[in-house]
């Protein structure tokens, strides 16, 4: 039984473990992979709403008239197409049964709806856009990390096979200290995109539900408690609206027609906002705080090479010690090649790296040199 479950698992223990972009921590990180799961709920969500609008259940009017041509399947797509409306809730009286629904009288400036023609196309585009920084940095990165930490990943036997890698990430630096400038910028940029991004988004969707985006979430905890006085889910979704369809009669005269319209679509858009409105802002919030991070990493040297150097064993304060007489002579594009590879390697073979690089300019073996 052990000879076969052997040569079963052989071919996934012997071979060597490839190093996947996605596992490097830079844009990949927390911030990063919360932002490309809102872009995935988000694709989630179009093709949700696209299904439920393909099968016909996004809106149902009844009409208060038989004596009309127009099917109920027209007059349906009319109402969608064109827009509904409610009357405002101060115009509109408790007596009706369904808010916002009642007579429309001659000083009624009533509200029109038909944003919910557009929703799955905006939340389409907040998908892709949620993807544009992830997709940014995948070009940016170029694979250059992931190469120098190759092997390193898998688990090697020998020693000598390990030591040999650092040296070879040794020699890397030494060819290449110093032309890491814009490889760097292109992946800070693509970092603040996420918080580009995601602010634009809390703006266009405030401004597509009429400035009410970012108190819809207070408004609805505070209606489930018992503190808001009318729904908010009826005030910015509607489920219930009118529309008034004109047609001309034999005479030539112009006869409008009446329908209370349910729209389903609306108990869909209303939990789907409610739970981007909990999903954005915690995520812009430590969006932000990701920022303020790098931002200090940047400006400060001292804070980005204690940082870098806590990553070595705390038992070998001397190549702590040595690390850091390095980094002061290093940009920070250079510095932040080691972060990454620091990053994704443990204690140990970092420590085992800090030992064998050394300052640009002395060339590959200084001491044999010596």
């Amino acid at each position: 039984m052990a000879g076969i479950l052997e040569f079963l698992s052989a071919g996934y223990f012997h071979k060597s473990v490839n190093v996947d972009e996605n596992c490097l921590r830079w844009q990949n990180g927390l911030v990063s992979k919360l932002h490309k799961s809102i872009g995935t709920l988000l694709g989630l969500f179009t093709c949700t709403v696209f299904a439920k609008e393909l099968l016909g259940d996004h809106i149902h009017c009844i009409r208060f008239s038989e004596e009309t041509q127009v099917s109920e399947a027209s007059f349906n797509s009319y109402c969608y197409i064109s827009s509904t409306f409610t009357l405002p809730h101060e115009q509109s009286s408790e007596d009706h049964p369904y808010p916002g629904v009642g007579p429309v009288q001659q000083d009624t400036d009533p509200v029109h709806h038909s944003y919910y023609q557009w929703v799955p196309y905006l939340l389409f585009l907040q998908a892709i856009s949620f993807y544009t920084p992830y997709t940014f940095y995948k070009f940016s990165q170029d694979g250059r990390i992931s190469s120098l930490l190759q092997n390193l990943q898998n688990v090697l036997p020998y020693n000598e096979n390990r030591e040999d890698k650092l040296g070879d990430i040794h020699i890397y630096l030494q060819d290449f200290y110093g032309s890491h400038t814009w490889w760097a910028r292109k992946l800070m940029i693509s970092d603040f995109l996420n918080l580009i991004n995601i602010v634009f988004n809390i703006i266009i969707m405030d401004w597509y539900l009429g400035s009410n985006f970012l108190t819809y979430g207070p408004t609805v905890i505070s209606y489930q408690m018992g503190n808001y006085p009318s729904d908010p889910f009826d005030n910015i979704f509607p489920k219930m609206t009118k529309c008034t369809l004109a047609l001309y009669g034999p005479s030539g005269t112009v006869q409008n027609y009446d329908g209370l319209c349910v729209l389903p679509i609306n108990v869909l858009n209303e939990k789907i906002y409610f739970l981007l409105w909990i999903l954005l802002f915690p995520v812009a919030v430590l969006t932000v705080i990701d920022q303020g991070f790098w931002l200090v990493m940047v400006v400060s040297k001292q804070l980005r090479n204690s940082l870098l150097c806590s990553f070595v064993l705390s038992s070998r304060p001397q190549i702590r010690q040595r690390l850091r007489k390095i980094l002061e002579s290093l940009p920070f594009s250079d510095w932040l090649v080691l972060y990454l590879v620091a990053r994704n390697i443990d204690s140990v073979l970092f420590t085992g790296l800090a030992e064998k690089i050394h300052p640009p300019g002395l060339g590959y073996f200084p001491e044999e040199d010596e």
